[in-house]
């Protein structure tokens, strides 16, 4: 096995290939790191259109139920009022249609018995 004094000696004695043997290494490596970086460069362009798609339909998803969710509130709060009306009843101020004299009864109704 030659030494590396006698290595050395050979790059020297033939410098010529060497340098060119050394720019092609180098070419290549040059030419394999953009393709290299391109790849992977278009693979995170891609999971960042795949992750704004993702908040896009989640924004949807929760506005939609958010939607929902507030008419099934004002639903409940509607059942609510009608069962408070049903079980007190309720009391209306009237005015006599008859009366000239601007005259009010107090009507009070019963509570709903039996869904009637």
């Amino acid at each position: 096995m030659p030494s590396v004094n006698d290595q050395w000696n050979a790059v020297f004695a033939t410098p010529l290939p060497f340098v060119l043997a050394v720019i092609a290494v180098a070419t290549l490596v040059w030419g394999a790191m953009p393709w290299r970086y391109k790849g992977a460069n278009e693979k995170l362009a891609e999971l960042y259109d795949l992750l704004n798609k993702k908040a896009e339909i989640q924004n949807e998803a929760a506005a939609k139920v958010q939607n929902e969710l507030k008419e099934t509130i004002a639903s409940l709060r509607m059942q609510i009022e009608q069962a408070q009306i049903d079980k007190q009843g309720t009391t209306l101020i009237a005015t006599h249609p008859y009366a000239n004299d601007g005259s009010q009864e107090v009507v009070t109704t019963s509570p709903r018995v039996n869904g009637r």
